[in-house]
C-alpha cells in the first residue's frame, strides 16, 4: 500500500477515483484490519495501515481488501511459506538485514520475479502442453522469428512449437481430417515426417540439412534431429547463439519452400 500511495502521488494523469486491491489468504490479518483491533498482535502496523488508507482515500483511492484462498497442501508453495517464515524469523533476530523503503521500481521487480517463478512452476508441472515444454522448457525465452517479410512462415514455425499444425497427423488427432497418413504415403504426416523424412520434400530437405551441417560441423557426433531443428534455444545441444540463429535461417528457409500448407 505505500508504493501505490508512492506511486499514485507521483502520477501526473489520474483518474477521478481509482482502487488498490489487496489480496490476503489469512482471516485473522482480514478481521483485524476490518474491525480495526488496535489490541491485535501488531497494533502498530494495524495504526500504520490504517493511516495509509486514509493518505489514499484523500486522493480519491479507495482500497478493496479481498480474500483468496490459501494454497497449503501444495508443495512448492508450502517450501515458499516456509522459507518465508524463516527469513522473517531471521530479520527479527537480527541474523540478516531488510531495506525499510521500497521503491516502485523495486516493487515491480519483485512482482516480475515471483510471476515468473510461478508461470515456470505451473509450466514445470503441468501435465498439458508437454511437446511445446520439451522444445521450450523455460518461460520467458525469446523465439528467434523469420523476417516480417515472411509473416506465414513465422506462423506456420509457430504452429510447430505449439503441436497445433495444418499437417494431416495434427488434424486427424484434432478431428479435422479425416486420415493422418501424409500424400506420400509412407507415413504419418507429423512435423518430424515433414521436416526429416517426407519424400515429396527431398530437395529443399537436402539443402536444409546440407546447411544445418555445415554449421554443426564443429559438433562431431551431432544428429540433425527434430528437437535441433525447431527448438527456440538451441544451447542445450551445444550449439552458441550465432550457430542456431543460422539453423534457423535454413529451417525457414525450407519451409518456405515446402507445398504444404503447416
Amino acid at each position: 500500500m505505500e508504493v501505490a500511495t508512492t506511486y499514485l502521488s507521483q502520477c501526473s494523469v489520474r483518474k477521478p477515483t481509482e482502487c488498490v486491491y489487496v489480496f490476503c489468504d489469512c482471516s485473522e490479518a482480514i478481521k483485524s484490519i476490518v474491525c480495526k483491533f488496535e489490541s491485535s498482535k501488531d497494533p502498530i502496523i494495524i495504526r500504520k495501515l490504517l493511516c495509509i488508507e486514509k493518505q489514499l482515500h484523500e486522493m480519491s483511492v479507495f482500497v478493496k481488501l479481498v480474500k483468496i484462498t490459501g494454497h497449503s497442501g501444495i508443495f512448492g508453495n508450502d517450501i515458499a511459506d516456509q522459507e518465508a517464515h524463516e527469513a522473517a524469523q531471521n530479520i527479527m533476530r537480527g541474523k540478516v538485514t531488510a531495506s525499510e523503503v521500497l521503491s516502485v521500481h523495486d516493487g515491480y521487480t519483485i512482482a516480475k520475479d515471483i510471476l515468473k517463478k510461478s508461470w515456470q512452476r505451473k509450466w514445470n508441472e503441468d501435465s498439458t502442453g508437454r511437446y511445446t515444454y520439451d522444445l521450450l522448457p523455460a518461460v520467458c525465452k525469446n523465439v528467434t522469428l523469420p523476417m516480417p517479410s515472411s509473416h506465414s512462415v513465422g506462423v506456420s514455425y509457430c504452429r510447430m512449437l505449439l503441436h497445433d499444425t495444418f499437417l494431416k497427423d495434427d488434424g486427424f488427432r484434432t478431428g479435422i481430417s479425416d486420415s493422418s497418413v501424409c500424400s506420400c504415403g509412407e507415413e504419418k504426416e507429423s512435423v518430424e515426417h515433414v521436416l526429416l523424412r517426407c519424400c515429396e520434400n527431398t530437395e529443399a530437405r537436402s539443402v536444409m540439412l546440407d546447411c544445418v551441417s555445415d554449421i554443426c560441423k564443429s559438433q562431431c557426433k551431432m544428429d540433425i534431429t527434430e528437437s535441433l531443428l525447431l527448438a527456440p534455444d538451441s544451447q542445450s545441444n551445444g550449439l552458441s547463439r550465432r550457430e542456431d540463429m543460422y539453423c534457423k535461417e535454413a529451417l525457414f528457409d525450407f519451409i518456405a519452400s515446402v507445398d504444404k500448407r503447416i
